[in-house]
């Protein structure tokens, strides 16, 4: 079942699954990533995904956080890790 929060041009799609809480942000669709920037700092941690159309998303992080990235491939529908970063921790 899929849970609308507000009926805004800008609502999130949010769903559980069997790991927790999904967030979709639907208006991101379609869209073509320029580049992708992962900032940590002592006062400031954020994921900012940069758009073609010159538009942002950024995502704000609580402090003390580690992050791990997986690029994985989906083509044979069995998500073969391609690369596996990690773990980045947050300046403190």
């Amino acid at each position: 079942m899929t849970l609308r929060r507000t009926k805004s041009r800008f609502a999130l799609i949010e769903r559980k699954s069997s790991i927790g809480r999904v967030l979709e942000f639907p208006q991101m669709k379609g869209r073509t990533v320029e580049k992708l920037e992962l900032f940590t700092s002592a006062e400031d941690h954020s994921i900012a995904i940069q758009f073609q159309d010159r538009t942002l998303l950024s995502f704000l992080l609580e402090l003390g956080f580690t992050l791990t990235a997986d690029y994985l491939d989906f083509k044979t529908g069995d998500g073969r890790v391609v690369k596996r970063w990690g773990p980045i921790r947050s300046e403190s």
